[in-house]
């Protein structure tokens, strides 16, 4: 496996997306200098960049999202949804939306599309059909996060820029008819919504704001448990797979690791929260609030989206001057200067990815590797392309559930039936290095028959003692 770092950057000012999206053909793009640039995650070399990129301005985290196969981006002034493959810099597909999406986030099984509006409805696509299952429309003002729990689909977050944080279950969303979100968070932030994070098994949800606040709130109480107060906006955070910190990048370019246990100067023993919506305050003169800087602090710059690894042992920013950084958590220290760009990165993710698998679904083993740059932009390699999404809810498409599946290839040798298992069983033994195992030397073979003679007779006496004690 590789770990690969993923950040794109805002459309230059004054772009602007197709004039008519709806004849946009598949592979069209819009032309600009915005890109997605994806690098190696501890070295820091560059993997590829994703091309012809024209991401929301004013756009939080999330305009795109990234799988083990594909990677979704929506558009600044288009509606319409990018759709790349890892090894091809241009995109493979354009796929045309009801309109302009904010954010977009695929569920950690694959099968749904989340995408929040700027008008604040929230569409739900089920990705191997392309159906429109369901629209929502609960949200006032622009949708700026969709979070699903780290290993499941059962539950999904959203947040505004209303200042609410709505909570659903995936099952009534994607259902025909009204619902209402099962947790509602519509009077504690402030200001808009900058983040939310779920950790493992739906536990706890952590959300921040404009309004320089860090939430937890315990889901199977439904309570808020911790409110931490920080000394500048907040504009992105992160998690700690363990739960054991959240990560806050602050507008002022600084990133606050707000440690969830700490040791008791008094009795020597870790202490997690209180609970009970316990306040905390956090400065800069406050020595056991851990702070990560930037080489260059002297620029005015802001965190504007962060990411953690798989182990939490590595951090990526990026900042609204075009610069992206990682740092080593344990150490405190940077590890790699990403590549710069001209515009704010608006969203970054960390993607962990098989080393040999390449555009089409070929996988590359032995000395085939080697092929890894001559494939990568070979144009003639089967892609597996989504069916187009659709635009409007249709029922009878919905029950239809036409599903598209990419089966793999049948092996070379089909084996049908036990006559030919046993026909390749008879030429397996048939070898000839099965038959030179085979072959016995005349001394061994004259000894084995003493020694079957020998038992033979052993036995027979056997035989003769139990029959003279049964005649006494």
């Amino acid at each position: 496996m590789e770990e690969l770092v993923l950040y794109g950057t805002l459309a230059a000012a004054g772009a602007s997306g197709p004039r008519n999206p709806q004849k946009m053909k598949s592979g069209q793009q819009n032309h600009n200098n915005s890109s997605i640039v994806v690098c190696d995650l501890h070295s820091g070399t560059p993997y590829q960049t994703f091309k012809n990129v024209s991401l929301p301005r004013g756009s939080t985290l999330q305009a795109v999202h990234a799988t083990s196969d594909r990677v979704f981006s929506v558009q600044h002034n288009s509606s319409v949804l990018l759709v790349y493959h890892w090894g091809r810099d241009s995109a493979v597909q354009t796929i045309v939306l009801p309109e302009k999406l904010a954010v977009v986030k695929v569920s950690p099984s694959g099968n749904w599309l989340i995408g929040g509006a700027q008008t604040g409805r929230i569409y739900i696509w089920e990705v191997m059909s392309g159906n429109l299952v369901a629209v929502r429309e609960k949200h006032y003002q622009e949708v700026t996060v969709i979070e699903f729990g780290r290993d499941d689909d059962s539950f999904v977050f959203t947040g505004s820029k209303d200042s609410t944080v709505l909570g659903w279950r995936l099952y009534d969303l994607v259902n025909s008819g009204e619902c209402q979100p099962v947790y509602s968070w519509n009077k504690v932030h402030s200001l808009e919504i900058t983040g939310v994070r779920l950790g493992y098994g739906l536990r706890n949800v952590y959300t921040s704001s404009l309004d320089n606040t860090l939430r937890c709130w315990d889901l199977e109480r439904n309570e808020l448990v911790s409110t931490y107060i920080l000394p500048e906006k907040i504009k992105a955070i992160a998690m700690d797979p363990s739960e054991r910190a959240v990560y806050a990048g602050l507008i002022n370019g600084d990133i606050i690791i707000v440690n969830r246990y700490k040791v008791n100067p008094t009795t020597g023993m870790v202490e997690g929260p209180k609970g009970n919506n316990e306040k905390v305050t956090l400065t800069y003169q406050d020595n056991s609030d851990i702070l990560l800087t930037r080489p260059d602090s002297d620029t005015k710059a802001s965190v504007t989206c962060l990411d953690i690894s798989f182990d939490g042992t590595v951090l990526a920013a990026g900042y609204s001057d075009g610069q992206a950084y990682t740092w080593d958590i344990t150490t405190k220290q940077v590890l790699r200067k990403l590549a710069p760009q001209k515009e704010a990165v608006s969203s970054i993710q960390i993607v962990s990815r098989s080393r040999k698998v390449i555009p089409g679904g070929i996988k590359l083993t032995g000395n085939n590797s080697n092929m890894l740059a001559k494939k990568k932009n070979d144009t003639s390699a089967e892609i597996f392309k989504l069916p187009i999404f659709k635009r409007i809810l249709d029922e009878k498409e919905i029950e239809n559930h036409n599903v598209w599946v990419k089966l793999a290839d049948a092996p070379k040798q089909e084996v049908d039936d036990l006559a030919q298992v046993k026909v390749k069983m008879a030429k397996f033994l048939h070898e000839p290095r099965f038959i030179a195992s085979a072959k016995v030397s005349k001394s061994n073979v004259a000894a084995l028959t003493g020694r079957v003679k020998e038992l033979e007779a052993q036995l027979q006496r056997a035989k003769d003692l139990k029959q003279a004690k049964e005649m006494m």
